[in-house]
Order: C-alpha cells, then sequence, then structure tokens
C-alpha cells in the first residue's frame, strides 16, 4: 500500500485528494498539509490519520512514500526540492516552477534520484480526446502533423481581482500558455525553435501595472519545420473554452471547437443553445482522476510516467521564451 500526503487543499488540490481516496485499494491518503481552517473544512467529509500546517513537519512523517504538490506556483520550486531531498515520489500541479532556471534545477536534482519519481500535472495528457489525437498522429491517421493551434481561454468572470495572483502564479504565461505548449511538443514530437508574442490588455487595464496579459497570441516555429499558434486569455464572455486543432499532410483533428458542458442541444425561441463549459474542473473531471492513477501505478509498477521532468522544465523554459517575447515585441530564439 503506497502511502501519501498533499499540500494544498484549494479546488483543485482537494479534487486531486478526492482522486488519492477514490484509489483506496492501491494508495492511502495518510496526510494533508494547509491553513487551519482549510484542512478542518475537508476534515469534515473525510478522515485523514495525520493533519499538518506546516509542510515541513509533514514532510518528516516517516510513513510517507509519496507526496502531492497542489499550491501557488511560486512554492512549487522550493517544495519540490523539499520533497526530492526527502527521498519521496512527487506530483506537482504544473508548472514545475515559475523560472526555467529553477525548473532545470528541480529536474537535474531529480535525475539523480532515479528510483523515485518526479511527474508534474498536465491533465489534458490524460483527457480522453487527447490520448485518442496522439493514438491517430502516431499511426499516421493525418500524415505528417504540421501545425498545432490552440485555444486556451477562461471565463471573464472574477478577472478584476486576480492581478494580484502574479506574485503566487506569475504572468499568465506561467500559468495558462504552458498546457499548450506541453500537448504542442507532445503532439508535433518537436522542439521549439523561434517564438514571437503579440497582445496587451485590452479590456481589464489593472493587469498592465504587472507587465501582464488578458489576451495575447503566440507563433511558434518548431525545430521539424512544424508550427504552432496559441491564443490565451481570460476574457471569454461564455465560459472556459480550451479547443486544440493538429493540422496533418493528410488531415485535421479538432478537439472541443465548441467548448460543450454536455451532448445536450437546447431548443428555444433564440435558436438553438448549447450550453459552455463553466470551468476547467468539470471540464478535464475524468483527466485528473486518469492522472492521479497514473502517477501511482508508475510508483506500484516502479516506472517512469511519459511526461518526463526533462518535459516539465522544457515547458517552463519555452513559456518563459514566449513571455520574453512579448515584453521585447521581437522574435525570441530557443
Amino acid at each position: 500500500m503506497i502511502k501519501a500526503g498533499i499540500v494544498g487543499l484549494g479546488n483543485l488540490g482537494s479534487r486531486h485528494a478526492r482522486n488519492v481516496i477514490k484509489l483506496s485499494s492501491q494508495v492511502e491518503l495518510i496526510a494533508i498539509c494547509d491553513r487551519k481552517e482549510v484542512v478542518n473544512r475537508f476534515l469534515e467529509t473525510h478522515q485523514v490519520p495525520y493533519v499538518y500546517t506546516d509542510y515541513d513537519e509533514m514532510l518528516q512523517n516517516p510513513e510517507l512514500d509519496a507526496v502531492l504538490i497542489v499550491t501557488s506556483v511560486n512554492a512549487h520550486f522550493s517544495m519540490v526540492m523539499k520533497a526530492i531531498a526527502a527521498n519521496l515520489h512527487i506530483f506537482v500541479e504544473k508548472p514545475l516552477a515559475l523560472t526555467a532556471e529553477q525548473a532545470q534545477e528541480a529536474q537535474l536534482a531529480a535525475d539523480k534520484n532515479p528510483d523515485k519519481i518526479l511527474m508534474t500535472g498536465y491533465m489534458r495528457r490524460f483527457d480522453s480526446s487527447y490520448m485518442e489525437a496522439k493514438r491517430k498522429i502516431d499511426a499516421g491517421e493525418i500524415g505528417k502533423p504540421i501545425m498545432f493551434r490552440g485555444y486556451s481561454l477562461d471565463k471573464d468572470s472574477g478577472a478584476e481581482s486576480a492581478p494580484e495572483r502574479g506574485d503566487q502564479n506569475g504572468a499568465w504565461y506561467s500559468e495558462m500558455i504552458v498546457h499548450d505548449v506541453d500537448l504542442a511538443r507532445w503532439l508535433l514530437g518537436s522542439e521549439v525553435d523561434t517564438i514571437r508574442t503579440v497582445g496587451g490588455c485590452y479590456k481589464h487595464l489593472e493587469f498592465e501595472k504587472y507587465h501582464d496579459i488578458d489576451n495575447a497570441c503566440t507563433l511558434m516555429s518548431f525545430k521539424n519545420n512544424s508550427m504552432a499558434m496559441f491564443y490565451t486569455g481570460r476574457t471569454a464572455p461564455h465560459g472556459s473554452h480550451v479547443e486544440t486543432e493538429i493540422v496533418g499532410t493528410d488531415g485535421i483533428i479538432r478537439i472541443n471547437a465548441i467548448p460543450r458542458k454536455d451532448r445536450l442541444d437546447l431548443y428555444t425561441p433564440a435558436g438553438v443553445v448549447n450550453e459552455c463549459a463553466d470551468d476547467f474542473l468539470n471540464r478535464f473531471a475524468d483527466a485528473f482522476a486518469r492522472e492521479i492513477q497514473e502517477f501511482f501505478t508508475c510508483i506500484a509498477e516502479q516506472r517512469k510516467p511519459e511526461m518526463t521532468p526533462y518535459d516539465s522544465q522544457m515547458v517552463c523554459q519555452i513559456a518563459q521564451k514566449a513571455y520574453q517575447a512579448y515584453l521585447s515585441k521581437d522574435l525570441v530564439t530557443m
């Protein structure tokens, strides 16, 4: 039985914790860590043997085999490094770190401890649609993939209060574009060569003082001569909109072109309506469950996940370069 602890019990952390509990035949969630009021709220519906408000103290628990880190992004790097030093298997939510330099340091530290797993949570890889797209591409069903197009848009609600989160989570490019960068590398099978970014603050001007954006587009060329276009923003009026297109020489795959909440069509005097997904937690509920299952299955089977520490640090490096391209208004090379 694998014994696990989790730090960070916000909306996503609680989702991960519940998914761990569902794996009761394989894993036991023995420890949780967060602020006192947060852990008390979790304990209203779940029983856990060890409760902490101090992460360092939790890591000293000799029963722990693995830790899940689901905190603000600015804490990821230091928490990962401490967990590596504690000789634990680690699942950390994306991104691995706020800077490329920190991500590379974490990767190198993990590489020195090959018996332990360091897995970053890029859940889109575990969504059934993306898994099928990867299978079709690898099988040659669309020929050679030559272009990736990704939309990652958050619903506008709450955007006015979001700028301050930059201190904890970095600029929007540290938090959102990383998903599409990971998918593009995965599906196009190549590394980035050049990057250009344009964008700005078109609706929420309060982001300007943080040198951040509310909408931006990035164009990338890859070393195998493929290309990618990313549109990321936080002013979508209709809901959470994650859309992907992969263009091949012999076919095209589109995923979630209409960000539907379900398969229901509502016929009204105003027309036919498809309700949209409200947030990423519901859109990727199954993917979150699969990635946690994969993490613990890898531990049990003593194998490494497909998403390597190198992949994680490369995504951080590319996202940082894309942000630099935005700030410089110039072409950036990898």
